[in-house]
């Protein structure tokens, strides 16, 4: 007898042609995106960041623990999603597009200071001692802010 979950069609339909087919993900590579050169990238990242730290870090209260943040990202040591969570919150800081625009006094910082504190909270045990003496001879070298005790 045969049932009607068991019959198989006379003709199998034919996959169209022109349809769009996914992306093979092996045949994605970043360098295509972003490029090869890691040095050069290295350099604008450094440079962007402390072109903003110049500008913002003495309007937040928590400016050296930020840029211990920048050294905890920097660092080697650092797991892979340590390093992605202050590489998200450190590119929210960064970059010019924001929430709230940072023009506006007072209330313009505020969403920057909301996701860089949530991910310190975060990381609070991946930032060690090290990178907070780094963030303090940076922001004296730079002249950002006055670290002396």
């Amino acid at each position: 007898m045969a049932w009607p979950w068991n019959r198989r069609p006379h003709s199998r339909p034919q996959p169209k042609t022109d349809a769009p087919t996914a992306p093979d993900l092996n045949s994605i590579r970043p360098e295509d995106w972003v490029g090869t050169d890691s040095a050069r990238h290295q350099r604008l990242v450094r440079d962007q960041f402390a072109a903003t730290a110049r500008r913002y870090l003495r309007h937040i209260p928590i400016a050296e623990d930020v840029v211990a943040l920048y050294f905890c990202l920097l660092d080697p040591r650092t797991p892979l999603w340590a390093k992605g969570v202050a590489a998200a919150a450190l590119a929210y800081f960064i970059l010019p597009t924001d929430a709230l625009p940072d023009l506006l006094p007072l209330i313009g910082l505020s969403d920057d200071v909301a996701i860089l504190s949530a991910a310190l909270t975060t990381l609070s045990t991946q930032i060690t001692p090290e990178h907070r003496a780094r963030a303090q001879a940076f922001l004296r070298d730079e002249h950002i802010l006055d670290t002396s005790p």
